[in-house]
């Protein structure tokens, strides 16, 4: 099978896993004064930050639309010891 110039040159999905990439969720802080429902924009997921310092495990592939969010913090993953 052979793929067109046009398939070759295309934007690969971001909701795709590739083979060999690791995809892990990531940790956000919220750090508004009320609670927030967020929803990911990629899975649909609702995500509830009830009150100031809940961290919620996102998936990653709503990772960037999260960032888009004043109130949320991504938090770096913890380094092995």
């Amino acid at each position: 099978m052979s793929l067109s110039r046009h398939e070759m040159n295309r934007p690969l999905r971001s909701d795709v896993i590739m083979p060999g990439k690791i995809n892990k969720d990531v940790n956000f802080r919220y750090r508004g004064n009320t609670s927030l429902t967020a929803v990911g924009s990629v899975t649909g997921k609702h995500y509830l930050f009830q009150k100031t310092g809940d961290i919620v495990l996102i998936d990653y592939r709503d990772s960037k639309g999260m960032l888009a969010v004043p109130s949320l913090e991504k938090l770096l993953p913890e380094l092995p010891k």
